[in-house]
């Protein structure tokens, strides 16, 4: 097979396989995601209020908590809704 003929080939195959990646019906949602954020951010800064309020814990690993907490919540009020 001559040199021009396998780059021909190699087109072909490569222009089938363009199309149909972009005629398949493969799409990538990020919901769950934001959810799950929102998830761990209200468990944490449920966990530093009673650390904080009903054990009298006085670590600063509660206090890590809270700022891990509104960091996550930042981050998920930042994102938004993902568009459709």
């Amino acid at each position: 097979m001559s040199a021009r003929a396998e780059r021909d080939s190699f087109n072909q195959t490569r222009e089938r396989y363009l199309e149909r990646v972009a005629n398949s019906a493969v799409t990538v949602t990020t919901t769950g995601g934001s959810n799950v954020l929102l998830t761990i951010a209200i468990i944490i800064i449920i966990l530093w209020a009673l650390g904080f309020l009903a054990f009298h814990v006085a670590s600063p690993l509660i206090h890590l908590l809270l700022v891990i907490g509104v960091i996550v919540l930042i981050v998920h009020f930042v994102r938004g809704r993902p568009a459709v």
